[in-house]
C-alpha cells in the first residue's frame, strides 16, 4: 500500500501450523502443572490447605501463558525497501527477529532454487530462521543477508504484492517469480 507521500508500507501475517513438537510441548506443560499442584500432598506439607489454592492459581496462570505462547504467527513488514520479520506469540506478545535493507542483502530467491543451496553451503556459519507455516515448498523464498553483524538465512512466504514490492526495490538481488510471469511462460 502506498501512502500519500509515496512511501510504501505492506504488512503480511503468516500463521504457523501446529507441529508435533507443539502438541508434545502442550501435553508436557499440562502434565507438569498437574504434578506441581499435587506436590504438596506428596511431600505431606502440613499447611496444604493454605498453600494449595495459591499454588493452583500460579500454576494455572503459568500453564495458560505457556499454552498461548506455543501458538505462533509471523509478520512480514515491508517499509520503503526494508523488510522486518517479527514473531507473535499467542496473538499477544511480539518479538522482533530480523530486519534487512533489501538492496544490501546477498540474495532473495525461491528456496528450491539450486543457487540458494550453493549460497547456503558456501557460508555454513549463517543462522537459519524459518518464518514459514510449515516446511519449505514452492512458495517459500530465502533471504541471505546480514543483521546485527551475523549472516542469516531466512525462509519466508511472501504474497504476490509483497513480491512485487521486493522485486521493484531490489531487482538485481531478487530472483522473484510472480504468478503473472509464470502464466506468461
Amino acid at each position: 500500500m502506498e501512502t500519500r507521500n509515496g512511501d510504501v508500507y505492506y504488512e503480511q501475517m503468516v500463521k504457523r501450523g501446529t507441529k508435533k513438537q507443539d502438541t508434545t510441548r502442550r501435553i508436557l506443560i499440562v502434565i507438569s502443572g498437574i504434578i506441581i499442584c499435587f506436590l504438596p500432598f506428596l511431600l505431606g506439607a502440613s499447611a496444604v490447605y493454605i498453600v494449595e489454592p495459591v499454588l493452583l492459581m500460579v500454576v494455572a496462570l503459568m500453564v495458560w501463558i505457556m499454552w498461548r505462547r506455543a501458538a505462533k504467527e509471523y509478520e512480514y513488514i515491508y517499509t520503503d525497501g526494508t523488510l522486518d520479520i517479527d514473531v507473535i506469540y499467542g496473538k499477544a506478545s511480539r518479538r522482533h527477529l530480523v530486519s534487512f535493507d533489501l538492496r544490501k542483502v546477498e540474495l532473495i530467491a525461491p528456496a528450491l532454487d539450486p543457487q540458494v543451496h550453493a549460497a547456503i553451503e558456501k557460508d555454513k556459519t549463517s543462522k537459519k530462521l524459518l518464518a514459514i507455516p510449515d516446511q519449505p515448498d514452492q512458495d517459500t523464498y530465502v533471504i541471505l543477508g546480514t543483521y546485527m553483524k551475523d549472516m542469516y538465512v531466512v525462509y519466508f512466504q511472501p504474497e504476490e504484492e509483497l513480491k512485487r514490492y521486493i522485486r521493484r526495490y531490489a531487482p538485481r538481488k531478487a530472483k522473484i517469480v510472480l504468478k503473472t510471469d509464470s502464466e506468461k511462460a
